[in-house]
C-alpha cells in the first residue's frame, strides 16, 4: 500500500482508484491525484474527512462504471476551478482541453456574482447542459458528484440539506432518469425524499411494514413457482424480488391517483436471462399459468424508452387475486437499466446518439430563455418521465411527454410544420387538435400555404412540450410585438386610473423606474409587451404598484385562516366602534377567536381588519395611528375553548369524512372546515374547532394520527411564526 497522505482513509482510497488502471495509465491518474490533492491541501469537509476524499470517492464510482481515464482525471480535479484559486486554462495545459471542459462544464460558478441563490445554481445548470450537449460525461460526473454529496448530507445544518434535496430531487433525479441511471437515481430520490417530506417517507414506510410479512411471503412463493416453471421448461434465467423504493410509491399515490394497496408493483419480480428470444419464450410461460391483467403489458425491448430502457414488463395475478409486476430483460438489457448511457463504455461502444435530440433542444431553451430562472423552468417541464411514441405517416417515431397533443407532435416535426398547423388525422381520422396521444398512434399533420398563418394563442392551453409553448410565444411576439406594447400600456394605465391613490404617492416616471428595478427589466416596452401577451398577469403588476408605493400596507389576501364573516353574521360577531355597516375580515396574520383582546385596522379598500391587539403586523405609529379603531366582539353562542387544527395527508377518498369523524366522535365541534390539495396529492385538512378542555383536544388529534394516509396531525397557530 502506497503512503500518499497522513490520512489513512486517502491512502486506502487512493490505492483502490489504482487498482482499477494498469501501469501505464496508473502514471497519469496519478499525476491527476496529486495535482487535485496538492490544490485541496489544507480543505475538510463537513465531516472533518479531507477534502480530497470527496473527488476520490466520485472517482472510484465512475472506474466502476468502466469510463475512460480521462473522465477519471475530470472526475479528481471536477472542484478544483470552484474552490481553488487553479483556473481552466491552468487545467487545459496540464491535461489538455477534453479534460479541462468536462470540468468547466460542472464548475458552478460560485466566483461570479448572482442575484440570487437560484439565478446562480440556474446558470450552472444551463452551463452543464450546453457542455453536455457536446459530452454526455459533464452530466454523468456531475451525477456522481451529487450522489457522493447526497450520500453524506448529515452533516450540513437542515437548511442547506433541504437546499440540497430540493434540487437533487426536482433537476439531478429527473435527469439520472433521462439517462437511464437507474441505480443513481432511486439513491438520489430516496435520499432527497426523507430529507424533504419525512412524514409522507415515515407514513410509506409504516405502510410497507404494516403489509410487510404477507407482501414478502407472496414475493416468495411467487419466486419459487417461477423458478419452478422455468425449471421445468428448461430456461436458464434469474428470478429475484425487485426493491421497492418510498419516492416511487409516493410517486404513484400522487400522480396516478392511486391508493397503496392499488399499485401494482409492491409486489414486483424481475426475470434476467441470456437473449431475446429467451424473453419472449418466458413471457409466454408466464402469460400461460398466470391470469395477465389486460392492458398492463409493454413491450420495450422492440421500442426502447427514451433513456435507452428495454425490457418486458406483464402484471399479472397471483393465486390469491393480488397483482404482481414481472419484468423480463437480458443480462445486458439489466446493465443498461442500471447504468443506462454509462454502459456504453463497459461494452467498449461509442455512446449512442439517441439523446442528441433531447440535449440540442435543451440548448435551444437555454438560448432562448436567457433568464437563468425561466431556463430552470422550462428545462423542468423537458425532464418527463412518462412518454408516448408516435409514428409519421413515413414511419419515424416521434416520443412526446405523456398529454401532448397534435400540436406538440406538429412543432416536434419542426417549427414551421407547427407554425402552418389547420388540423391532425390521427390513425386516419380528422380529431381536434386538443386530443392527447397514445403511444402507436399514427398522426398526419395538415398544413396551410398561407404564408401569413400563424399559430393560435389558444394552444397554448394545450400544449404539453416546452418547444411548442415557447415557438407559439415567439412568433406572436414577433408578429404582434407593437400590438402587444399598446395593448398593455393601456392596461397599466387603466389599473392607475382605478387607483387614484397609487399616483397621489408618488410620480409616475419614479414609479416606472422603481417598478422596471423590482422586475429586473430593461425598458417600459418589454413591461407592456408582457402585459400585452400575457406573460405577465395585471394583478401580479399591481402587486408589486402597491409593495412599491404601501410598503407598510398590511395584506388581507383570502387565505386558509381567513375567512371573511358572512353578512349575517359580522354584526353579532365583531362590533365597529361608530360604524353600523361595513366590510369586516379578520386578519389572517393572527386569525383571532372569540375572547381575543382585539383592534380594528383600517385598509384603504378592504374595509376594516381584525387583529390581535399583540399582532407584530399592527404598529401603532405616526403613519398610522389614525387606521387603528376600537372593536370588540359582540355577542356569539360559543363558550368553549376555540382551537385551530390541521390535518396533513396524501389524498384519498372519503379522507375528508374520517377527519371531521375523529373531531366530532371526541366531542369536538367544528365552526370552520377548509381543504386545500396540492398538485402532488399532498391534502391540509385545517379546522376551527371549539372544544372543552386540552384532554380532548389530545383526543382528536390521537385519532387523527391513525387515520390511514394521515401523515401529521397537530394544532396550529395562524400568524405565529
Amino acid at each position: 500500500m502506497a503512503t500518499i497522505s497522513p490520512s489513512k482513509e486517502v491512502n486506502k482510497l487512493y490505492d483502490k482508484l489504482l487498482g482499477y488502471f494498469n501501469p501505464k495509465d496508473q502514471t497519469y491518474i496519478n499525476r491527476a491525484f496529486q495535482y487535485a490533492y496538492d490544490g485541496h491541501n489544507g480543505q475538510n469537509r463537513k465531516s472533518g474527512e479531507p477534502y480530497i476524499t470527496h473527488p476520490l470517492h466520485v472517482a472510484i464510482y465512475l472506474c466502476e462504471l468502466n469510463f475512460d481515464k480521462e473522465t477519471i482525471a475530470a472526475a479528481l480535479l471536477h472542484d478544483l476551478v470552484e474552490d481553488t484559486e487553479i483556473s481552466y486554462d491552468d487545467l487545459k495545459k496540464e491535461f489538455g482541453e477534453e479534460v479541462a471542459d468536462i470540468v468547466d462544464g460542472v464548475t458552478k460558478l460560485d466566483k461570479i456574482k448572482y442575484s440570487t441563490n437560484e439565478e446562480a445554481k440556474a446558470d450552472a445548470i444551463r452551463k452543464m447542459v450546453i457542455a453536455m450537449s457536446k459530452d454526455i460525461r459533464v452530466l454523468i460526473l456531475k451525477l456522481a458528484d451529487r450522489l457522493h454529496n447526497i450520500q453524506t448530507i448529515e452533516y450540513h445544518q437542515d437548511w442547506k440539506q433541504e437546499k440540497i434535496a430540493n434540487e437533487t430531487l426536482y433537476v439531478y433525479a429527473p435527469l439520472a432518469h433521462r439517462l437511464g441511471f437507474q441505480s443513481i437515481k432511486h439513491v438520489l430520490e430516496d435520499k432527497s425524499f426523507k430529507i424533504l417530506h419525512a412524514n409522507q417517507d415515515k407514513e410509506i414506510k409504516d405502510m410497507i411494514t404494516e403489509t410487510n410479512p404477507d407482501r414478502e411471503s407472496q414475493i416468495g412463493n411467487a419466486i419459487e413457482i417461477i423458478k419452478t416453471l422455468l425449471n421445468d421448461n428448461s430456461m436458464s434465467a434469474e428470478v429475484y424480488g425487485r426493491p421497492k423504493h418510498n419516492y416511487s410509491i409516493y410517486k404513484k399515490i400522487v400522480n396516478q391517483g392511486l391508493t397503496f394497496n392499488e399499485i401494482n408493483d409492491l409486489i414486483g419480480i424481475r426475470i434476467v436471462t441470456d437473449d431475446v428470444k429467451n424473453c419472449y419464450t418466458i413471457l409466454g410461460l408466464i402469460h400461460a399459468n398466470f391470469q395477465p391483467v389486460l392492458g398492463r403489458f409493454k413491450d420495450f425491448i422492440s421500442m426502447p424508452k427514451f433513456n435507452l430502457y428495454q425490457s418486458l414488463h406483464t402484471t399479472v395475478l397471483t393465486s390469491d387475486g393480488s397483482k404482481m409486476e414481472i419484468q423480463i430483460r437480458t443480462h445486458d438489457m439489466h446493465y443498461r437499466a442500471e447504468y443506462g448511457v454509462a454502459a456504453h463504455w463497459k461494452y467498449k461502444e461509442k455512446p449512442s446518439n439517441d439523446l442528441t435530440s433531447w440535449t440540442n433542444e435543451l440548448s435551444e431553451i437555454s438560448n432562448e430563455y436567457p433568464d437563468p430562472n425561466e431556463f430552470l423552468q422550462h428545462m423542468k417541464l423537458d425532464l418527463y418521465e412518462n412518454e408516448v411514441f408516435c409514428l409519421t405517416p413515413e414511419g419515424d417515431v416521434i416520443a412526446l411527454p405523456q398529454g401532448s397533443t397534435p400540436v406538440d407532435f406538429a412543432f416536434a416535426i419542426h417549427t414551421q410544420v407547427g407554425e402552418k398547423l389547420i388540423g391532425a388525422k390521427v390513425n386516419g381520422k380528422l380529431v381536434n387538435l386538443s386530443n392527447l396521444l397514445k403511444s402507436g398512434d399514427t398522426i398526419e399533420i395538415l398544413t396551410s400555404k398561407d404564408k401569413d398563418k400563424g399559430p393560435s394563442r389558444d394552444w397554448l392551453n394545450i400544449v404539453k412540450t416546452s418547444r411548442a409553448r415557447s415557438k407559439i410565444k415567439q412568433w406572436y411576439q414577433k408578429q404582434m410585438k407593437n400590438e402587444d406594447i399598446q395593448k398593455g400600456k393601456t392596461r397599466l394605465n387603466s389599473w392607475l386610473d382605478e387607483n387614484p391613490e397609487i399616483l397621489e404617492s408618488t410620480s409616475k416616471d419614479q414609479l416606472m423606474d422603481e417598478l422596471l428595478k423590482d422586475l429586473k427589466l430593461p425598458n417600459l416596452e418589454t413591461l407592456y409587451q408582457n402585459l400585452g401577451n400575457g406573460n405577465t398577469g395585471i394583478n401580479s403588476i399591481s402587486n408589486r404598484i402597491n409593495k412599491i408605493v404601501f410598503p407598510g400596507e398590511i395584506s388581507v389576501d383570502e387565505d386558509l385562516y381567513s375567512p371573511e364573516i358572512k353578512e349575517d353574521s359580522k354584526s353579532n360577531l365583531v362590533i365597529v366602534e361608530g360604524y353600523d355597516d361595513i366590510k369586516v375580515r379578520m386578519g389572517k396574520c393572527c386569525v383571532p377567536v372569540p375572547g381575543d383582546d382585539i383592534l380594528g385596522f383600517v385598509t384603504i379598500s378592504n374595509g376594516i381588519a381584525i387583529h390581535r391587539s399583540d399582532c407584530l403586523n399592527v404598529q401603532i405609529d405616526s403613519t398610522k395611528g389614525e387606521r387603528i379603531i376600537d372593536v370588540s366582539w359582540g355577542y356569539t353562542g360559543n363558550t368553549g375553548i376555540i382551537v385551530w387544527l390541521e390535518i396533513e395527508a396524501i389524498d384519498r377518498p372519503y379522507l375528508l369524512r374520517d377527519a371531521t369523524i375523529a373531531i366530532s366522535d371526541n366531542g369536538g365541534n367544528i365552526l370552520v372546515a377548509k381543504s386545500v390539495t396540492s398538485s402532488k396529492r399532498i391534502v391540509n385538512l385545517i379546522f376551527q374547532v371549539e372544544i372543552s378542555d386540552n384532554d380532548q383536544l389530545d383526543a382528536i388529534i390521537n385519532d387523527a394520527k391513525n387515520i390511514e394516509n394521515v401523515f401529521d396531525a397537530s394544532r396550529i397557530f395562524p400568524g405565529r411564526k
